[in-house]
């Protein structure tokens, strides 16, 4: 099955929030988007996913303080950058109460700590397995970094940063204006081919 959007997120971190409201309002643009784990069941070849990653329209990746606390997300990421430099794949990063360049940088705790203990995993591992290992972290830190480097959305527990403008806290703690507002208005300008004529 194809899909207009696939969007790359930790599900504990913006699930039940952000990628909720995002998902209709992306249905309200008349946009099919692979939102949930459960339409891709975990064990399934990966060669697979990667190819829903390519024949996708355009991907949105919500990085958030657990992204990169899963192997899942993380080669999604890496293949979503790979489909990039060959023109395969339209990236937005949505960075989901953290900083670019916290991701860019590796200096989100959290991260620190998930690669720290990648690193440390390797010590009982063969020689061979630990280079394909670390191999791939180092793909995972290129492609957070590179990530980075696109123009995004940065949305903070108090406000929206969208290119050079800034929006206050949106009402009653509601994300859905955001979804309407700003991340319909960087999809369209960043991929066309949106219907404009949307009611709201």
């Amino acid at each position: 099955m194809k899909y207009d959007v696939f969007i790359s997120f930790r599900g504990k971190d913006v699930r039940k929030n952000f990628v909720g409201f995002l998902h209709q309002e992306l249905e309200r643009l008349g946009l099919k988007a692979l939102v949930d784990e459960k339409e891709f069941k975990i064990g399934e070849d990966l060669f697979d996913l990667f190819k829903i990653i390519e024949e996708s329209k355009f991907v949105i990746v919500i990085l958030s303080n657990n992204y990169a606390s899963s192997k899942w997300c993380l080669r999604e990421l890496t293949k979503i950058m790979e489909s990039m430099e060959m023109a395969q794949a339209r990236a937005l990063p949505v960075f989901y109460q953290v900083q670019p360049s916290e991701i860019r940088n590796l200096s989100n705790p959290f991260l620190k700590k998930k690669f720290v203990k990648f690193k440390s995993f390797m010590k009982g591992v063969d020689d061979q397995k630990m280079r394909r290992k670390l191999e791939e972290i180092k793909r995972w830190k290129k492609a957070m970094k590179k990530i980075t480097t696109r123009t995004g959305v940065v949305i903070t527990k108090s406000r929206c940063d969208h290119g050079w403008y800034l929006f206050e806290k949106w009402a009653f703690g509601s994300e859905l204006p955001i979804i309407r507002d700003v991340i319909r208005e960087e999809l369209v300008k960043k991929f066309g081919g949106i219907p404009l004529a949307v009611k709201v």
